[in-house]
């Protein structure tokens, strides 16, 4: 990072690319644009409710991520971390409260209307 230089860089929306498109499964690793790619994507995902969302978000973006995604999807799965890895994948309804959930990179949530 000794030589930064900034760029100007042509940014969209998901609706804009993908709006005639129709998908089962998007991943989504945005680098910290969480809120705004979802809110750029809100058209394309009322119409993809049958499909699978994958999203990198770590702990202190979840709240607003899971609102932002909930509102398409009802099913969040969370990821169990063992020994490092991911064990498995469990639906966050099986949780009392968010702080029963070991926020541990890597930190990929799968959103869906299907069970798991």
């Amino acid at each position: 990072f000794k030589n930064l230089k900034k760029e100007k860089v042509k940014v969209t929306t998901l609706d804009s690319i993908l709006l005639n498109d129709v998908f089962d499964f998007i991943k989504i690793d945005v680098e910290g644009m969480e809120e705004k790619t979802i809110l750029g994507g809100e058209v394309i995902f009322e119409r993809n409710k049958d499909a699978i969302i994958q999203i990198e978000i770590y702990e202190w973006q979840f709240k607003k991520t899971h609102n932002l995604l909930s509102k398409f999807y009802k099913n969040t799965y969370v990821p169990l971390i063992k020994d490092g890895e991911i064990s498995e994948f469990r639906n966050l309804k099986a949780f009392q409260s968010l702080s029963e959930i070991n926020f541990i990179g890597p930190p990929n949530y799968i959103y869906s209307n299907s069970s798991i």
